[in-house]
């Protein structure tokens, strides 16, 4: 019991000197783009690792081709077998995913879509995370990309394409988590705090 309420005091501690740290950068700091610099792909933990599919760039790539909204302040850049994914997909198979270096399996079921406008050969799933206590994923699939929104434990972890490619020829898709993109309805501080809290709540899990 003493040693969960230290741990406690210690994440209360550690909070507290973060968000004092985010007061400072927000008042002695620029607000425009601070940490727009920073990003996952340059860490060994994936935010979305999709087993067999996924594939880290590690490779300069000219990020201003990219589109990738200002307000997303951290992401990753990956490339996806869509071939292989699309073939388990229709074989029916679970499909093995990292997320923020937690394993689960994605157990998918195909989403009819009878939209006109919608493209030949592009095929939505919807499911959960096998081994999750709360879990939503909306997928949508082509040939050649992928655009997927995965819930788990009240973050969204989100996957889209570029209009870029890499040498390997396949489109370059980029993750991120919801906590990663700025509220422009918040103030500065406001999103710092809860990147902060995100930031803990892993600390504290794991």
């Amino acid at each position: 019991m003493k040693t969960k309420n230290g741990e406690l005091v210690i994440s209360l501690l550690f909070i507290v000197l973060l968000i004092a740290g985010a007061v400072l950068v927000s008042v002695t700091g620029p607000k425009d783009d601070i940490f727009r610099g920073i990003s996952d792909k340059t860490t060994e933990l994936s935010i979305i690792n999709i087993e067999g599919i996924s594939e880290k760039i590690t490779e300069p790539v000219n990020e201003s081709g990219l589109k990738i909204p200002h307000t997303i302040e951290r992401y990753e850049l990956s490339t996806l077998d869509t071939q292989k994914m699309r073939e388990m997909l229709k074989n029916g198979e679970k499909i093995p995913v990292v997320i923020d270096g937690a394993s689960y399996t994605m157990n998918l079921g195909r989403m009819r879509v009878n939209a006109p406008d919608v493209v030949s050969q592009t095929f939505s799933f919807t499911g959960n995370l096998d081994n999750a206590k709360k879990s939503e994923i909306v997928l949508t699939i082509s040939e050649n990309t992928l655009i997927a929104r995965i819930n788990v434990n009240g973050i969204n972890y989100i996957i889209e394409s570029t209009p870029e490619k890499s040498e390997s020829g396949r489109v370059i898709h980029f993750s991120y988590r919801s906590v990663d993109v700025i509220d422009e309805g918040k103030s500065f501080l406001e999103n710092r705090i809860d990147r902060i809290k995100y930031s803990v709540l892993r600390m504290i899990s794991n």
